[in-house]
């Protein structure tokens, strides 16, 4: 090979070993994310997937046909629409392909989700000629979600709708963080006014320092009891009984605080006490 030769090929040697580290670079980090790769022609409906894309899609590596109707049956027929009408849009208007729907798995029938991105790419007369994306599994994702939202709804139902005033406090500050619409009807103030207050705003006066006292020698973990006097925004003095826990919001501690109005028990008990 002459010098001029060898130099004219070196470039291409390096450029062609540089493309090599790199696709090897980008398979291992597809890998290593556990997200499958897909390859498109439309023209003859043939689908090339790598072996992390068969996995999510319950095929054994190399036993998949290769056709993309045979894709689409794995699809639940009732989120079809969701593939078809993303890669319509993409198609059309020349945008990112992007969908997440349910799979029936090809190897044990289970239920999976899974979101697929992607892009088509185009001749110079505009026409689609090939598309190329990623696949991930997202099941546990949409689990999680799932589970987040019946978390909340009980939540809801244990904490909003409780006809016992309740209250979430910072057992630092001991500002409310959150009351219930129980809270604010017994106490008369609003659920904003309560987001400005702290527990020290409805105690009278003289008995702020026990309870400030008391915040200071609360055992860790548990549940803590105690009766308790408390004013409303008009200034009437009530009797509670006060139940406390800890947990976490957030990743913050917080006490949970459910109150009984126990004012008529404690006054018939005195009234006894009295009379005995």
């Amino acid at each position: 090979m002459s010098e001029r030769s060898a130099l004219e090929s070196a470039p291409h040697k390096t450029h062609s070993s540089v493309d090599r580290s790199a696709e090897l670079r980008l398979q291992l980090a597809l890998a290593a994310a556990g997200l499958g790769t897909w390859d498109w022609d439309p023209a003859t409906d043939l689908v090339t997937w790598n072996d992390a894309h068969e996995r999510i899609c319950g095929f054994l590596p190399g036993t998949f046909s290769g056709k993309g109707q045979d894709y689409l049956a794995l699809i639940l027929p009732e989120d079809r629409h969701l593939a078809d009408d993303a890669l319509l849009r993409a198609r059309e208007d020349h945008v990112e392909y992007h969908a997440e729907y349910r799979i029936r798995r090809h190897n044990d029938g289970a239920i999976r989700w899974v979101v697929s991105r992607g892009a088509y790419f185009y001749d110079n007369l505009g026409r689609p000629t090939w598309a190329a994306g990623i696949i991930a599994d997202t099941t546990e994702r949409k689990e999680a979600e799932a589970a987040l939202r019946v978390t909340e709804q009980r939540r809801q139902l244990l904490f909003e709708r409780n006809p016992l005033p309740m209250m979430v406090v910072d057992p630092n500050t001991r500002r409310y963080l959150e009351v219930n619409d129980a809270a604010a009807a017994q106490y008369g103030y609003t659920r904003e006014q309560f987001l400005t207050m702290r527990t020290d705003d409805l105690r009278p006066p003289e008995d702020v320092e026990r309870m400030i006292s008391a915040f200071r020698s609360r055992a860790p973990g548990g549940a803590e009891r105690g009766v308790w006097r408390h004013r409303t925004k008009d200034g009437r003095i009530l009797i509670v009984e006060i139940v406390s826990h800890d947990t976490k919001l957030d990743g913050q501690p917080v006490l949970v605080v459910s109150v009984l109005d126990v004012t008529a028990r404690e006054m018939a008990l005195e009234a006894l006490r009295s009379t005995g």
